[in-house]
């Protein structure tokens, strides 16, 4: 099964240009670090270190860090984790509010949960597993998933529709999912489930290909809001995504990255260019002309 929590909560310090805090917790080790860029704008890592929960077969971490201040606007107070590797880094850059007093104080706390394959797996099918709760069953490549049909209705517009008694599916005891892999649409679902998985840059192409196709809006949030955040692609893979599936603020980063020319023709010679909108290429020319 899933082990416990891990939870650490920092005490409130003032952001200075260096480390802030240093603690291990039930085998995470984490190094926080602040640097104040400008008057109103700071910057704040975290280095997160588990290698000794990786050595005991712990294959990954997910869960949520919260960044507490009267300074930082709520939108910027909490960073969805999902950790693969031994070592990972988070990085936020906030731009604050101002005050009289000239020190901006911050706290953080982070809840993790650590999971290793056989409790991931095991976690998955008692997810879709028949329960008092599931009232539904969907068949994705012969293979069966228990589903509550209010939930999933409440998520997606898609299964509000295909739930309904005014379509013949709606009736049926078993509704077949087609043209969709089985491990796809799993993923799909427990990216909204209580128990869910997050996003990352292996799935996050295919989940927004799915969140569109299915119309659930909070999983392409939740794409959208690790690519803004933790993602390692270049940026005109990240151009290209928020083009297509309409990441409106992902687009405005990728397009203010491309901050000199020489970025702009790059970009014109791939082959990724050509597919995007007439829309975002006459934002990309208008972002050259001010560099001009």
């Amino acid at each position: 099964m899933i082990d416990e929590v891990i939870e650490y909560t920092s005490c409130l310090l003032p952001v200075v240009n260096d480390n802030l805090d240093v603690s291990e917790t039930k085998g995470v080790m984490c190094t926080w670090s602040g640097a104040i860029i400008d008057d109103n704008i700071i910057s704040l890592t975290w280095i997160f270190d588990w290698s000794k929960l990786k050595d005991q077969g712990v294959e990954s971490l997910f869960g949520q860090l919260s960044i507490h201040s009267e300074n930082i606007p709520k939108e910027s107070q909490q960073i969805d984790i999902d950790f693969r590797n031994s070592i990972e880094t988070i990085e936020t850059v906030i731009e604050v509010a101002t005050s009289c007093d000239p020190l901006i104080n911050v706290s953080f706390d982070f809840s993790v949960i650590p999971v290793t394959n056989s409790a991931a797996k095991e976690a998955c099918e008692e997810m879709f597993a028949p329960s008092e709760e599931t009232d539904g069953i969907l068949i994705v490549e012969g293979m069966k998933l228990h589903v509550n049909k209010e939930f999933l209705s409440y998520q997606s517009e898609f299964f509000r529709a295909l739930f309904s008694s005014n379509y013949k599916e709606g009736q049926m005891a078993e509704i077949p999912i087609k043209d969709v892999n089985f491990s796809d649409f799993k993923l799909l679902l427990s990216i909204v489930y209580p128990i869910n998985e997050f996003p990352n840059d292996k799935t996050a192409e295919k989940l927004l290909e799915l969140a569109d196709r299915f119309i659930i809006p909070s999983v392409t949030h939740k794409v959208n809001y690790h690519l803004m955040n933790h993602s390692k692609f270049d940026n005109s893979k990240l151009l290209c995504l928020a083009d297509e599936y309409q990441l409106k603020d992902l687009l405005e980063k990728s397009i203010h990255q491309m901050n000199t020319l020489e970025k702009a023709k790059e970009l014109e010679k791939c082959g990724e260019y050509s597919e995007l909108s007439i829309a975002t290429k006459a934002k990309l020319f208008d972002r050259m002309l001010k560099l001009i």
